[in-house]
């Protein structure tokens, strides 16, 4: 599943049909479960964001689950509505000259 078709980003309901994306968010609340109940069960151990956000990812349902990861990797990631877009770290390299930069600029 392509996060930038024709570069309106991709709907997360099309995201979620993905069986792909439905075996990694899968392994994540499963990973996050783990993390959660491994924190919860050390004392003096204060990890509010990450126990945050891996609470968050095991009671999401996988909509939500795909909302709270792009949210949190804004970089990579973007939300735009319904639709998850390329970040600002993207770098977009033409295929006739090899320079990475914006392709905004290029198309003028």
């Amino acid at each position: 599943m392509l996060i930038e078709p024709a570069r309106g980003g991709s709907a997360i309901d099309a995201l979620v049909r993905d069986a792909g994306l439905g075996g990694a968010l899968a392994a994540l609340r499963e990973a996050s479960a783990r993390f959660v109940a491994k924190v919860r069960s050390m004392a003096g151990v204060a990890e509010a964001t990450s126990l945050g956000f891996a609470d968050g990812v095991v009671r999401a349902d996988d909509a939500a689950c795909v909302r709270l990861v792009v949210s949190r990797a804004g970089e990579l990631l973007a939300l735009a509505g319904d639709r998850v877009m390329r970040g600002g770290l993207f770098r977009v390299v033409a295929a006739d000259d090899g320079e990475a930069g914006d392709d905004d600029a290029r198309e003028k």
